[in-house]
């Protein structure tokens, strides 16, 4: 059984796990059609990649913001300009379309080839008016292969669909107004007009979609001057909930170009189109992502063969790397399951399962908040807020299920430790006497969310068909709010004719620890919940009995974008 599911609301929507039945097998793919897959190889100088990410990423390093561009990567990762001559000749001797990646291959080729090198059968499978190619079986790797490390996106699982339903109920103590543009705005202080070409796309995987009229709609009751969403790469197939949810809330940040890209596939698939657009300077500066699933059930998702869960992971993180040394920054949604995750929402195990892409080390992972409930006055004069109301409270808790009805995603990570900006607010947090979980898990990893954002009754236009708003809730929420925040900095830092901060996270900790009110925080909160239920202290993370700079359950905090931009003045000055 094989599973993926979107990082996604579970208040109004939950998603409800699938397996391979959703997928029909349609029919045997013609031998004459193309199908595109990747060679993996083995990497080189790992340790430098990531010591001039760490450099380029530190504002008081001298490579500061001087990304590289792709050819300068390999530079490092394949030093001595190895080929592959053997794989290059391989390749064309059996008809496979490649190009050559530094560390890998992505190639194109006739089904009559592929399966012949590889001893698959490929078939086309066909959910919810979703085409997608796979083989029924593994691939063998050949021994003229022996360099191939793994083979992504020939038999890789089938990603179905997550089921989804309506389920409103009131929460006591939270504000169940729409959390619009205006509060958002009076939340985290944002008074800006961009002047700069910006853009932020959201990225989606094997189902997503949009309808422009929907977007028309929302831009109109929010008070946002309309712009059109610009299809990037990937199919539409609208209408998707978590693509709609992902792009309204960037809409809300007026003046900035946001884009839709899909894969049909997962991850190292997906770095593949994002690398290529980077080469043609098409790639938006800031990509958001709203899905994920256990870091140590990959394998659950994507075909492995011949390699762990920890090596996709791994593999996925040097693509984020490289990324992040283009000056791109990839900002991820930290789950909806609390510390235990979907592969476990009954707390059956001893284990904490962290969401990846969200625990990758060099992305920005955003959890959630929700909106106190307050009896605030505010001269609202969006359509939204006027005809529906909106929240008017500043206040926020970090989300749990018994508060809101499922729990945002906290943690460690299991495969890499802390870098070195975190170093001191982890152990900040981990000598705070507070309570530490008796279960397994890193303390010694990488800090899980970099920080939080509503993630409570956002407002979508058009879901399910309606023609109407829908309140949506999930770390979906804030991953694509805090991305138009961001492209907000982007352009701040243009407007003072600085770099865009790209691999944002070392910066965002500096800020922390210099200028700490440029977060707001909680004394409350925990990730010992799931969707399903509360377990118990040993099943997740607590906020500390002290203020500390950083815990797993909001991260840094709130940001309050006004008080970011005046630090950032005197950082810079």
């Amino acid at each position: 059984m094989s599973f993926i599911f979107k990082i996604l609301f579970s208040i109004m929507i939950i998603s409800v796990s699938a397996h391979h039945s959703d997928w029909t097998m349609k029919r045997k793919l013609n031998l004459d059609e193309k199908v595109r897959f990747s060679l993996i190889l083995n990497n080189e100088n790992l340790d430098i990649l990531h010591d001039t990410f760490v450099n380029i990423s530190n504002p008081y390093h001298k490579s500061y913001g001087k990304y590289l561009n792709f050819d300068e990567i390999n530079q490092i990762i394949n030093p001595l300009n190895i080929t592959y001559s053997n794989i290059i000749k391989q390749n064309i001797l059996n008809g496979f379309d490649c190009n050559f990646y530094g560390d890998s291959f992505n190639c194109n080729s006739m089904v009559a080839n592929i399966e012949k090198v590889f001893s698959v059968e490929m078939y086309e499978y066909v959910n919810n008016n979703k085409l997608i190619k796979r083989s029924v079986k593994d691939y063998i790797i050949p021994d003229e292969y022996l360099e191939i490390k793994f083979i992504d996106g020939l038999s890789n699982y089938l990603f179905p669909s997550a089921n989804k339903k309506i389920n409103k109920f009131q929460v006591p103590n939270s504000d169940n107004r729409y959390f619009g543009k205006e509060t958002m705005n009076m939340v985290y202080n944002i008074t800006y007009n961009p002047t700069n070409k910006i853009s932020v796309v959201a990225w989606e995987f094997m189902e997503g979609g949009y309808v422009q009229s929907d977007m028309d709609y929302s831009q109109f009751y929010n008070n946002v001057k309309d712009r059109n969403v610009s299809l990037l790469i990937g199919s539409n197939n609208p209408d998707d909930v978590e693509t709609d949810l992902d792009l309204e809330m960037m809409l809300n940040y007026q003046g900035i170009d946001v884009y839709y890209g899909e894969t049909d596939g997962w991850l190292i698939e997906s770095y593949y189109q994002m690398i290529d657009l980077a080469n043609q300077n098409k790639l938006p500066d800031i990509i958001s992502i709203s899905y994920g699933w256990s870091e140590y059930d990959m394998c659950s998702i994507t075909t492995c063969n011949n390699i762990t869960s920890q090596e996709y992971v791994l593999q996925s993180n040097l693509n984020f790397n490289k990324l992040g040394l283009m000056g791109y920054t990839v900002v991820v949604s930290s789950g909806d399951a609390g510390s235990k995750g979907r592969t476990d929402e009954t707390c059956v195990t001893n284990i904490l399962n962290p969401d990846f892409p969200g625990s990758s080390p060099y992305v920005v992972s955003v959890g959630a908040t929700f909106a106190l409930e307050s009896n605030n006055t505010m001269n609202f004069t969006s359509l939204l807020c006027e005809k529906y109301g909106c929240a008017t409270g500043n206040l926020s808790n970090p989300v749990s299920y018994d508060l809101v009805g499922w729990t945002t995603g906290g943690n460690f990570d299991g495969y890499t430790n802390a870098s070195s900006w975190e170093i001191f607010a982890n152990n900040e947090y981990l000598n705070s006497g507070v309570y530490l979980p008796n279960s397994s898990w890193n303390r010694y990893g990488h800090g899980v969310p970099t920080l939080t954002m509503n993630g409570h009754n956002c407002p979508v236009y058009g879901v399910y068909g309606e023609q109407d708003f829908n309140a949506i809730d999930g770390t979906s929420c804030s991953a694509p709010m805090f991305a138009g925040l961001l492209a907000y900095v982007n352009d701040y830092q243009l407007q003072k004719t600085r770099n865009k901060v790209g691999p944002v996270q070392q910066l965002l900790y500096l800020l922390a620890y210099e200028y700490p009110t440029v977060f707001t925080k909680s004394n409350y909160g925990y990730t010992y919940c799931t969707e399903q239920m509360c377990c118990t202290p040993n099943d997740g993370f607590q906020t500390p009995p002290i203020s500390t700079t950083w815990n797993p359950v909001y991260g840094l905090g709130q940001p309050n974008f006004g008080l970011m931009t005046e630090a950032l003045d005197k950082l810079f000055s």
